[in-house]
């Protein structure tokens, strides 16, 4: 093997018969050349290493690393590396498999990082020029943030895990998405759970298919699973399964399942499953109450006393408006009593904008009866299978049959005939009256009757003002017999 000595020599020859010295003024010497390079010594790292004593500066090529070293501070230096199979230079560690690559391979334009030997990460350009940031060899798990992910098996697959202890103590969990400082940090084997925001879904430890967006949503829920959390502290304290909580402090110390709560604080304390809750405080009778077990539904109210309750929550009057879509005046509203499932068969009670009345249609398959009830607006007149009649406060086409009548009259009874001052009309006055007008005086006529029909109460007082009239006779005559008697 030639010496260093040699090599130097030989060198110097060579450079002297193919370069020419240039300008000696600024430096020692200026070697040019076109077609061939300089030849630095080459060796193995073991014969680098056993060199007796390296000259300070001392420079070679190692083939084992493929790179310059150089000799300086008691020690050998790394300078670079390249090669066949690195057409770049390289960050590296002193064993060669912790490093970053900026190319592989010819101008791939890749900077791959490598841990402990393998592929852990690339950096390169998509379709647009945009960079992409690629997790490899790690079944598709990024983790990013202190401790996130820190004890994540090789087993576990496509978890997203950023901020610091982020899914901290995860083990063989998969498919899940982790954004926040704590957010899931006790999740052992859970799966396909979202859970973004501070301490989101901090303690769950087993719960499958949760989301919870906001700070503190579902933060000491250990269990739970199928579970919506939007908004900060919804379902902080949640224990029950497949609820839906969207607003702050929605369901914060629910028990129950299966429920929904939307608005701020809404069943924040509820304690039973199917649950309906929609308002904006902690109230126990909430604007909207549910409960989907029994399908019944309240308003401002948790009675379920039938399909539909309404209370107002201020008020002793409890009011309930149908509104149309329109704000024009002469609009119309109406509710449809049904007795079949699409309606065709019920009962329907309107309000006419036009007629300014409340009716009532039966509708039957197709065909619509009716109105058979009506009640003006205004005046409150009410009609029965007809029209109103004018001056009447009910109108009835048809006949009425009922138990009993209470009829208020306003004139007086006709008690007044037994008074002393009552004119009672002599019964020549009274013959003579039914000759000429053929009625009793004081009656209607027949006539009168087919144009005006009978007023109920007037008829009964004209009637019982004959009824007295006939007894003042009756008892005139009684009088005339006992003086015929007495005088025979």
């Amino acid at each position: 093997m030639k010496t260093f000595n040699q090599i130097v020599i030989k060198t110097i020859s060579i450079a002297l018969l193919l370069f020419s010295f240039q300008s000696l003024s600024a430096q020692v010497l200026d070697l040019e050349s076109t077609s061939e390079g300089m030849l630095i010594p080459r060796m193995t790292t073991a014969q680098k290493n056993a060199i007796a004593a390296p000259s300070q500066s001392e420079l070679v090529y190692d083939t084992d690393t493929k790179s310059f070293w150089y000799y300086e501070n008691n020690q050998w230096n790394e300078l670079g590396s390249g090669g066949a199979t690195a057409a770049g230079d390289e960050i590296k560690d002193a064993d060669n498999d912790t490093k970053i690559q900026v190319e592989e391979t010819a101008d791939e334009d890749i900077i791959r990082f490598d841990i402990a030997g393998s592929e852990k990460l690339q950096i390169s350009n998509n379709a647009g020029g945009r960079p992409i940031i690629e997790p490899k060899g790690s079944f598709f798990n990024v983790f990013l943030g202190d401790d996130s992910g820190r004890n994540v098996t090789s087993g576990a697959y496509s978890n997203t895990f950023i901020g610091a202890g982020a899914g901290q103590n995860s083990t063989s969990a998969n498919e899940n998405t982790i954004i926040g400082t704590q957010a899931g940090q006790y999740i052992t084997t859970n799966n396909s759970n979202t859970l973004i925001g501070r301490w989101a879904g901090r303690d769950n430890s087993a719960g499958q298919q949760n989301v919870a967006l906001g700070a503190y949503t579902n933060r000491k829920d250990t269990m739970s699973s199928f579970v919506t959390s939007v908004g900060t502290f919804a379902g902080e304290n949640n224990k029950g399964n497949s609820n839906t909580m969207i607003g702050y402090g929605a369901g914060q110390n629910n028990i129950g399942a299966n429920s929904i709560f939307l608005g701020r604080y809404a069943g924040r304390n509820n304690i039973g499953n199917n649950r309906l809750y929609i308002d904006n405080s902690s109230t126990a009778a909430p604007l909207i109450y549910g409960q989907f077990d029994t399908n019944t539904l309240g308003i401002n109210t948790t009675e379920s006393l039938g399909t539909l309750n309404v209370t107002d929550p201020t008020n002793t009057e409890t009011s309930l408006y149908l509104l149309p879509k329109a704000s024009n005046s002469q609009d119309s509203s109406s509710l449809f009593f049904a007795e079949d499932t699409d309606a065709t068969y019920g009962m329907e009670l309107l309000y006419d904008g036009v007629e300014n009345e409340l009716q009532l249609f039966g509708h039957q398959n197709g065909i619509v009866h009716g109105p058979h009830f009506n009640i003006k607006r205004d005046n409150g007149q009410v009609s029965l299978g007809g029209d109103y009649a004018a001056g009447f406060k009910l109108s009835v086409d048809g006949k009425v049959a009922c138990e009993e009548v209470l009829v208020d009259l306003n004139e007086d009874w006709p008690d007044y005939v037994f008074q002393p001052e009552y004119e009672l009309n002599s019964l020549e006055d009274v013959k003579k009256h039914i000759d000429e007008k053929g009625h009793l005086p004081g009656v209607p006529s027949a006539q009168e009757i087919e144009d005006n029909g009978i007023v109920l109460g007037e008829m009964n007082r004209i009637q019982m003002e004959k009824i007295e009239e006939l007894t003042l006779y009756i008892l005139q005559l009684e009088e005339r017999l006992k003086k015929l008697e007495n005088n025979k």
